[in-house]
C-alpha cells in the first residue's frame, strides 16, 4: 500500500487520505513524510465509517472459469458483506484446489475493498459442499431471498413485508444458482429452511449477473443507497460517502449535460491520489444533480 500511495499514485507532502482499520472505523490523515517502504501521516481521531454494519450476504452457486471472480469484484463493489459459494445439483464446477482459490479470492475482494473505498472488508468463504449446507445457514438471516428461474414474490414487497418497525437493519442474504440453476427439490428444500422465493422477471439472468443485479436492487430498496454524498476539498484530496459508493467524476452519461461534465473532469484531474477511487455509480437507480458549492461536488 505504501508503494502504491507513494509511486502510482504519486502523493504528495500535505495531501490528505482517508485511512481505514477494516473494522469500519475510518481516519483522516495528512501525509507528513515518506520513507523507502512506508509512508508517514499525522492521524487525526477516528469516526464511524458509513459502511453497513449489518450487511447482505452473497450465497452464489459455484460457476464455472473466471465468473466467480466477476460476482467477487463487483459484489464488494455493491456493498455485500460476506460471499459464500456453494455447489448444488445443476453445478458445472466441481471442487478443487479450494483452498488455494480461496486466498486469491479474499485478495479480490480486498483489492475491490480499497478501490471503491469501504471500510470494512468483505470476506469470501470456502465453498459449501452442497445444497443442504446452505440451507443449514439460513437460521443466522433475518431474511433469506432465494432467486429462483421458475419464478416468485416480487422483491420490492417481501422486503417491504421484512421492514421492522423501529428500522433496524436487518441481516439478508442472496440465494442465486450457478449456470445450470436449481432443481425443483433444492426449491422446495429452501423454502422449508424458511427463505423467501423470489422471482426476478421474465428474463433468465446468466450465473454471475443475477446475484448483481439482486443485491442492488436490495440496496436501492431497503435505502442503503439513498443520498450517497461525495466531498471534494481543495487543500487535499478528501473522499468521503454516506453510502460507501465512490462515483467516478467524467463517466459518460446521457444525464449528464455538457456544462457539467467540463466540471466533472476538471474536478477528476484535480482528485489527486483519489484519481483511482473516485468514481462509479449506477446511473439507473438515482435521481441525482450536480451542485458544486463552496469547493463540495454534491450527488443526491
Amino acid at each position: 500500500d505504501a508503494h502504491h500511495l507513494a509511486r502510482v499514485m504519486r502523493a504528495k507532502l500535505g495531501d490528505t487520505v482517508i485511512l481505514c482499520d477494516g473494522n469500519a472505523v475510518e481516519y483522516t490523515a495528512t501525509i507528513t513524510g515518506f520513507g523507502d517502504e512506508c509512508v508517514e501521516f499525522r492521524v487525526e481521531p477516528g469516526y464511524p465509517s458509513a459502511a453497513n454494519q449489518r450487511g447482505v450476504t452473497l450465497l452464489a452457486g459455484y460457476p464455472k472459469q473466471d465468473k466467480l471472480e466477476q460476482i467477487i469484484k463487483h459484489g464488494v463493489e455493491l456493498g455485500a458483506a460476506h460471499i459464500v459459494p456453494f455447489f448444488s445439483r445443476y453445478c458445472v464446477a466441481a471442487p478443487k484446489k479450494e483452498e488455494q482459490k480461496n486466498e486469491r479470492y479474499n485478495r479480490i475482494a480486498v483489492e475491490a475493498a480499497k478501490q471503491c473505498g469501504r471500510g470494512v472488508l468483505p470476506d469470501v468463504a470456502l465453498p459449501l459442499a452442497n445444497f443442504g449446507a446452505v440451507c443449514r445457514t439460513f437460521a443466522q438471516y433475518d431474511l433469506v431471498l432465494f432467486c429462483y428461474e421458475c419464478g416468485g414474490a416480487p422483491l420490492r414487497d417481501l422486503l417491504a413485508a421484512a421492514k421492522t418497525a423501529d428500522g433496524e437493519k436487518t441481516e439478508k442474504a442472496i440465494v442465486t444458482g450457478a449456470e445450470g440453476g436449481f432443481v425443483a427439490e433444492e426449491a422446495e428444500m429452501a423454502a422449508k429452511a424458511g427463505a423467501r422465493t423470489v422471482g426476478l422477471g421474465p428474463r433468465i439472468l446468466r450465473c454471475e449477473t443475477a446475484p448483481l443485479a439482486v443485491l442492488a436492487s436490495v440496496m436501492t430498496l431497503t435505502g442503503i443507497w439513498s443520498n450517497p454524498i461525495c466531498y471534494y476539498k481543495s487543500q487535499g484530496a478528501v473522499a468521503h460517502t454516506t453510502a460507501s459508493i465512490f462515483v467516478r467524476i467524467g463517466e459518460e452519461s446521457s444525464s449528464i449535460n455538457a456544462q457539467n461534465k467540463s466540471i466533472c473532469n476538471k474536478f477528476s484531474q484535480k482528485s489527486g491520489i483519489f484519481d483511482g477511487f473516485v468514481m462509479h455509480m449506477l446511473f439507473e437507480f438515482f435521481d441525482y444533480t450536480f451542485d458544486f458549492k463552496n469547493g463540495c461536488c454534491t450527488f443526491g
